[in-house]
């Protein structure tokens, strides 16, 4: 075994390290979607006041975009998540979050240079890093979060995972002939 394989930098990011560190990544980054979004189907209307103190939309004119923001932003994050869990559709869900991700910390970001500071409800009772009212730690949380989405975005799910590379499920161990 050569160090590449060891660090993981060999076979496209397939080493044992890296397989270690995307299931860490996967694991935590799922999770805390999977509880955010569980914390905002539990009390909807309380996650449409949170977006409306967003003003990323006119509520008395667009109503409508709120409402289905309060259903299908949590859905997208438990699909997401549990996705990222499972190590199923890693990349894909990855994308997602980290796009979700860039969309909140610009929005965090338009509050606080408003001068204003609330409490988002993302996370209900559980402080990940931050205090419960929105502050440029908040920006730093969510730019954690993008870098492992990003990372596993770049890097795949690693061995334990459901998508895994085909190739490990070869029967013979190898690579499958291709067609010529």
């Amino acid at each position: 075994m050569t160090t590449r394989d060891t660090l993981g930098t060999s076979g496209g990011g397939r080493g044992r390290n890296w397989s270690i560190a995307a299931m860490a990544m996967r694991v935590l980054l799922g999770g805390v979607f999977i509880y955010s979004a569980w914390v905002k189907l539990q009390d909807p209307v309380s996650f449409g006041q949170a977006i409306e103190k967003f003003r990323a939309v006119d509520p008395d004119r667009q109503a409508h975009l709120i409402k289905l923001a309060v259903f299908a932003i949590p859905w997208t994050e438990m699909i997401c998540g549990v996705g990222l869990v499972l190590g199923l559709w890693t990349r894909a869900a990855a994308l997602v979050l980290g796009l979700a991700l860039a969309g909140f910390m610009v929005l965090i970001y338009q509050v606080l240079n408003r001068g204003e500071s609330f409490d988002c409800g993302c996370f209900g009772r559980l402080r990940l890093a931050c205090p419960s009212k929105l502050s440029s730690c908040n920006l730093w949380q969510d730019g954690v979060l993008l870098a492992m989405a990003l990372v596993l975005l770049a890097g795949g799910p690693g061995r334990w995972a459901l998508d895994r590379p085909s190739q490990s499920r070869h029967p013979a161990g190898g690579t499958p002939p291709t067609p010529a």
